[in-house]
């Protein structure tokens, strides 16, 4: 019975230790990616604390435990491949100064896939919402980070931009903004309508901008995307606009 007892405590240290060394391995490899980033664009990040929202409690989230470390780490190997399509120049000017990746993230209980403060110039990413879709998860990084792009330009996320809203047709109005607007049939490109690629860009005019911003950034979007503009000249304005836009902040 002893000897019985002492194979099963065997088992179970080695199976902890092992547990524990992946663990530990994945950890590095997070804090790798993040160095990276920190160094290469000069901004703080955080996945072990949540810094603090301009809306305080309003905003909720966790931070990663020992076993969301593999997620976490395929997460920042995608957000790594898609932030790097942006030079340290680039950023600096649209103002960003930290990046928090952390999971059920929530603004008054409504889950978020992202989250941007542009008050305190922080980015809240979620790790794990959307981990299904890749492609989802790419869009996002683009997406919340332009409405960081918007205030930086204008002043404010909301900015009711007279040229943008002039591209659409007289008739056109929008919806009451994308908190009001959930749902998986908003995302995907479908072009529901002349002058939009998803029905998500209806939801407000400044959710429009970004999903036009993020397509721009995501190949297979912009893949389908593009040659809807040689029949849709509304449409077509709005993404000759918007690359204007990115190619003065790559300069």
């Amino acid at each position: 019975m002893k000897n019985k007892m002492k194979i099963l405590l065997l088992v179970v240290f080695s199976f902890f230790f092992t547990l524990n060394a992946h663990s530990q391995d994945k950890k590095q490899a997070i804090e790798d990616i993040l160095n990276i980033l920190s160094t290469q664009y000069g901004l703080k990040i955080y996945y072990t604390e949540i810094p603090v929202s301009t809306w305080g409690n309003s905003v909720t989230a966790e931070v990663a435990t020992i076993e969301d470390y593999e997620k976490l780490l395929t997460y920042l190997q995608l957000f790594k491949e898609e932030w790097q399509k942006y030079t340290p120049s680039y950023i600096k000017k649209t103002g960003v100064k930290e990046i928090v990746f952390c999971k059920s993230v929530a603004y008054n209980g409504q889950r978020r896939a992202a989250i941007p403060d542009c008050y305190k110039e922080i980015l809240y990413y979620d790790f794990l919402l959307g981990n299904h879709n890749p492609t989802y998860q790419r869009h996002v990084v683009h997406h919340e980070y332009y409405h960081m792009i918007e205030e930086q330009r204008f002043g404010n996320t909301y900015y009711k931009d007279p040229q943008w809203a002039a591209f659409n047709e007289p008739t056109f109005q929008y919806g009451a903004g994308g908190a009001s607007q959930r749902g998986s049939n908003q995302y995907p490109m479908t072009h529901p309508q002349k002058g939009f690629i998803n029905l998500y860009s209806t939801a407000g005019l400044e959710e429009d901008k970004a999903e036009i911003y993020a397509m721009l950034f995501t190949e297979s979007e912009r893949a389908k995307v593009m040659p809807w503009l040689a029949e849709d000249d509304i449409l077509r304005k709005k993404v000759d606009y918007m690359q204007k836009t990115i190619d003065e902040l790559f300069k």
